[in-house]
């Protein structure tokens, strides 16, 4: 569980999902932020939707992935594996699409955050600071939403 505070007088607990059996290496929201994919060193992609917490695998693979993001429609992601090579997945039936290099046209970028001594930092500054416990892998924003893999599967 997470909790936050905000300036609106609010505070949120978040629940923190798990669905994968190894280390998040890659996350990514959709365009529209209702969905979040999510690539592990257990080998799946995994759809989330953000409204209810489920999830399900798009696809299993036998490379790692390096990078996640979905195309500028939301309706394909984009995998970047180990080697380079990048591979298109259809969202509805998890089959691949394309694996040409046209596919650094149809990427779509999410904004970059980083992590830095347990801080998630926007531009510099300081947005974010997370427990031991939840200091991930990877990172990913979208809008207001900021996704996170762990090294225990959790996103």
């Amino acid at each position: 569980m997470v909790a936050t505070g905000s300036d609106d007088e609010t505070i949120k607990l978040w629940d923190i999902k798990s669905g994968h059996n190894n280390s998040v290496r890659s996350i990514s929201f959709s365009p529209d932020g209702r969905t979040v994919v999510s690539a592990s060193d257990d080998k799946s992609l995994r759809l989330w939707d953000i409204e209810s917490g489920a999830s399900k695998i798009l696809n299993e693979y036998s490379q790692i992935v390096t990078n996640l993001t979905f195309s500028l429609d939301g309706r394909t992601v984009i995998s970047t594996y180990s080697n380079s090579v990048k591979k298109a997945w259809n969202i509805k039936s998890g089959e691949e699409i394309n694996t040409s290099s046209e596919l650094n046209q149809q990427m779509g970028q999410d904004s970059m955050l980083i992590e830095e001594n347990g801080w998630i930092l926007s531009n510099g500054l300081k947005i974010l600071w997370l427990p031991m416990n939840l200091r991930g892998n990877t990172v990913s924003v979208h809008k207001w939403f900021i996704a996170i893999g762990t090294s225990n599967g959790r996103v």
